[in-house]
């Protein structure tokens, strides 16, 4: 099983239109520190409830999720891969699917390819971007970008003037995934 931070009831308005993301039951448990079906199950040492962060207490050492907030990986997927999903994926792919709609032939550039950057890569791909241009100052996430998706990948130095040429002026899309204003301030 993988934890994933935003779970769903799936039972009401928005989980029914296929936006689980979107779920008001889930938010609310997470935004409490509670759980979709009650209270938290923790306790510390005094029997004091203990809050869940997100629904999953990823960082802690001991959690009682639940189900709603577990998906289950089949036992043939490794660890490494199984991982990225409770997070970078559901960040990366659903920014650029979901909450950005992203549709057919509109063009992407994302900055960044760790694992949330490397989810927008894919999450562009399927959606059918194009071009899809991936940036990053490490060669190798570069390469595996280009496998996972991207149609171009350059270095940072040379990613404004070529996605201003690949795309007419600028991208329809900007994923930044790295975390510096210097990065969106371009």
């Amino acid at each position: 099983m993988a934890p994933v931070f935003v779970p769903s009831c799936g039972f009401c308005t928005d989980c029914a239109a296929g936006r689980p993301a979107l779920c008001a039951r889930a938010a609310a448990a997470n935004g409490s520190g509670a759980l979709l079906h009650g209270p938290s199950l923790l306790t510390d040492a005094d029997g004091a409830r203990v809050h869940h962060q997100l629904g999953v207490s990823a960082f802690s050492e001991y959690a009682v999720p639940a189900q709603e907030s577990l998906v289950p990986i089949p036992e043939d997927v490794p660890f490494t891969v199984a991982s990225m999903f409770g997070c970078a994926v559901l960040t990366g792919a659903d920014a650029v699917v979901n909450t950005a709609a992203l549709r057919p032939g509109r063009s992407a550039v994302v900055y960044g390819l760790g694992g949330v950057g490397l989810s927008a890569v894919m999450g562009a791909r399927a959606a059918g971007a194009h071009p899809v241009v991936a940036v990053d100052p490490v060669p190798a996430k570069r390469e595996l970008a280009l496998r996972l998706g991207a149609t171009h990948a350059y270095d940072p130095v040379e990613a404004v003037e070529a996605v201003r040429d690949l795309t007419g002026g600028g991208a329809e899309l900007a994923v930044e995934a790295v975390g510096s204003p210097k990065v969106t301030a371009e």
